[in-house]
């Protein structure tokens, strides 16, 4: 491919970095690029499982913890809305209220009933996004599901607790997101 034609395409601030790793040459550029493509595939089907892993086992904790298999549907008058996810910001005097996994739910099942779709649990679980699976161990959530998300885990070394593991998870987050950008790995 010509590199105008590679530029004009991909974009100048896409590639940008690949040029200047490649020392402004424009035949390494397209090549490092080709590369880091090969690279980022290899590690899609990794990302992949560990997210499906993830996500049911979080779904089976919580169908336990709720005692309800529909907990996912059912929550969105639950824990999803609780009362402490509202809050002012100290500083500026703004209330905020945090929505996000109500709002993704809600998402989830507008996009199954626009598409004909029934909905069930299952299929709103497999419809989050890992940003909903690793938010559960954000400190917020966290709290209002009095600490099952880490349940997930069997055997976490000593002193692993929700920060480490919201720490690891949000890495496996960006790093699945940086992939699935096409950003240089």
């Amino acid at each position: 491919m010509q590199f105008i034609k590679f530029k004009h395409y991909f974009s100048s601030a896409r590639i940008s970095r690949y040029y200047e790793a490649s020392g402004n040459s424009e035949q390494k550029t397209i090549k490092l690029y080709k590369a880091n493509l090969a690279v980022s595939k290899s590690f899609h089907p990794l990302l992949v499982i560990f997210e499906v892993i993830l996500r049911n086992r979080i779904n089976e904790v919580f169908t336990s913890y709720f005692g309800d298999p529909d907990w996912i549907l059912n929550q969105k008058k639950g824990f999803m809305v609780d009362p402490s996810l509202t809050y002012t910001y100290k500083k500026t005097g703004i209330v905020k209220t945090n929505r996000f996994l109500l709002n993704q739910v809600n998402l989830a099942e507008n996009r199954l009933i626009k598409n004909g779709i029934v909905i069930t649990s299952g299929k709103i679980i497999s419809e989050q996004t890992l940003g909903f699976w690793t938010d559960l161990f954000e400190v917020h959530h966290y709290k209002l599901l009095k600490g099952n998300p880490i349940k997930i885990f069997t055997s976490l070394p000593a002193g692993f607790g929700r920060k480490e593991v919201n720490d690891e998870l949000d890495k496996v987050r960006r790093f699945r997101n940086r992939i699935n950008h096409n950003e240089p790995i």
